[in-house]
């Protein structure tokens, strides 16, 4: 039942997203249709300007014809500095091991550095794929190499289910201090959520994410959902035992 309903939840957020038919990883609402050659997969580079970075063997002709595909959205000022956020060694470790995994998931490694080249390797996951349950399945499998295998179960049997408050809490907090690299600047705060009965609501532990990172520099909602939102959440939920939204 719960699968179904994120199903569902996913099929709504693809509609508004305007995602194209029978085009694998393009979507109605960015510029992704860009194609695969030259500065394709370096096809936004800040989500309000989304400026095409093309390597110098890419064409002029090749950047008319992809500039059809870019549209202004997002905030209007231009990003803050991550400088801070990158240089901190326990960052440098978390975005070492997740770049590796990404890449050794999608099967391409961006000659890229930094943050930049791992936008890259994400765009080529979210066109690689033919469809979004491939890119939420291929990116859940990346959440899942990140722990040893003993982990997300042991975590679900000690502490969600006999402890499911004192674990969305710790959770919260362990989202928000280790993973500013990815989303860049979070806090922790309080959700008003739904009970299990429907009716009566309460507060629970969440991550406020300032201004995200991920979703700016990938210029897209349907790359945000495929492969971060939906894959995030059935980690948590499937894996780890955390009724996460």
């Amino acid at each position: 039942e719960e699968r179904e309903k994120r199903e569902r939840e996913r099929d709504t957020h693809t509609s508004m997203l305007g995602r194209t038919s029978g085009l694998p990883g393009r979507h109605g609402c960015c510029q992704c249709q860009l194609g695969k050659e030259g500065a394709a997969w370096r096809s936004v580079r800040r989500f309000r300007t989304a400026r095409i970075s093309a390597s110098a063997s890419s064409s002029s002709a090749s950047q008319s014809s992809s500039s059809q595909y870019r549209r202004d959205a997002g905030p209007g000022d231009a990003a803050p500095s991550y400088e801070d956020i990158d240089n901190f060694p326990l960052n440098k470790v978390f975005f070492t091991l997740f770049r590796k995994k990404v890449s050794e998931n999608v099967g391409y490694d961006s000659p890229v550095e930094g943050y930049e080249g791992l936008m890259e390797v994400t765009r080529v996951l979210n066109t690689k794929f033919k469809s979004r349950e491939e890119i939420t399945a291929v990116s859940k499998a990346i959440l899942v190499s990140l722990f040893p295998s003993w982990l997300p179960p042991a975590f679900r049997v000690m502490f969600a289910q006999p402890f499911p408050e004192f674990s969305l809490f710790m959770n919260a907090w362990v989202t928000a201090l280790c993973c500013q690299w990815l989303m860049g600047k979070t806090t922790v705060n309080e959700v008003e959520v739904l009970d299990e009965d429907g009716k009566t609501t309460r507060m629970v532990p969440g991550v406020k994410v300032e201004r995200c990172r991920y979703l700016e520099e990938a210029g897209c909602a349907a790359v945000c959902m495929n492969s971060c939102k939906f894959p995030t959440q059935e980690f948590f939920i499937e894996d780890m035992g955390l009724p996460v939204t």
